[in-house]
């Protein structure tokens, strides 16, 4: 009787609160002889769905344009809860990001983003930036798109 205590006590406990779970999947030999492992780490709610990424997120599109030459205008603001972000050069003109407000930013430590490029703020990882971002363009009223969760 103890035992079966204890297993509910346990299970209990597990169902209350996400565990991570740890999980190796098979190993793969590649057509020219190495071996391939993939493994990786996943977070399951207590209902045990899968808890990690991705997640849903309702996304906010905003349109901008450089007000003025060579000077940074903040294009998205800090975020601690941010969940991804995007931003897109519309323009024929080269742009410049720097992660940070804009009285900080210099042209040489910024990310050039050029005519139709495009800057992530989230990686692979999930690792989401959450800074202030700043941009700039030396021509006037050069656009972009900024879309964020």
């Amino acid at each position: 009787m103890r035992a079966i205590v204890t297993f509910v006590a346990l299970v209990s406990a597990l169902v209350a609160s996400p565990v991570a779970a740890q999980v190796t999947a098979p190993t793969y030999q590649s057509a020219t002889g190495n071996t391939l492992n993939a493994q990786g780490v996943m977070v399951l709610n207590s209902d045990g769905t899968n808890g990690s990424l991705p997640q849903r997120a309702t996304s906010t599109t905003t349109n901008g344009s450089v007000a003025t030459a060579n000077t940074f205008q903040s294009a998205l603001a800090a975020n601690a809860t941010r969940k991804g972000c995007a931003i897109y050069n519309n323009s024929a003109n080269a742009e410049l990001i720097f992660l940070g407000a804009p009285g900080s930013a210099t042209a040489a430590n910024a990310i050039p983003l050029p005519a139709g490029g495009a800057f992530n703020c989230g990686s692979f990882q999930g690792i989401v930036l959450t800074d202030q971002i700043s941009i700039t363009s030396a021509t006037v009223a050069s656009t972009f798109v900024v879309v964020s969760q």
